[in-house]
């Protein structure tokens, strides 16, 4: 049994090793104008030059060997992704403070009732107190006519 074991461990550890080295090769598989220019043993001005045939059809192929790359793929979606993740947090970030000032609105908007219903209040409390004031003074002027007599 512990011999199967080992074996087995033997083949999945292989196999992982494949993976990653297949992943890596996939990863290092990226080329670019440079890279041709190191290889053909020229300038990067050469491949420019020749009406830039040479310099298209390069990028035309790394183009087309990025579309066709997974890694790269990978690479363009997880970017995307974090882009995307960003635009979420600012959404939410946003959405957050725009619920804070409506609260804060309401509040705002509660305390001004308040503050009606206290000047309601106390213009109701000066025109009764302005009343006794009147009828005060009309008191007054009633007990000087009187002793004036």
């Amino acid at each position: 049994m512990k011999k199967h074991l080992d074996k087995v461990e033997d083949i999945i550890s292989a196999k992982e090793k494949e993976q990653e080295d297949a992943i890596n090769k996939l990863n290092n598989s990226y080329y670019n104008l440079s890279d041709i220019s190191k290889l053909l043993g020229c300038s990067r001005t050469t491949l420019y030059n020749n009406n830039q045939l040479l310099k298209r059809y390069i990028e035309l192929s790394i183009e087309k060997a990025n579309k066709s790359n997974p890694y790269i793929a990978y690479e363009r979606i997880r970017e995307s992704k974090q882009r995307l993740q960003e635009q979420v947090n600012l959404m939410a970030h946003r959405d957050v403070n725009l619920e804070k000032m409506r609260h804060e609105n309401q509040m705002l908007v509660d305390r001004i009732k308040e503050i009606k219903k206290e000047n309601e209040n106390l213009q109701t409390k000066v025109g009764s107190l302005s009343a006794e004031i009147r009828k005060l003074k009309q008191g007054q002027i009633i007990s000087k006519d009187k002793k004036d007599c």
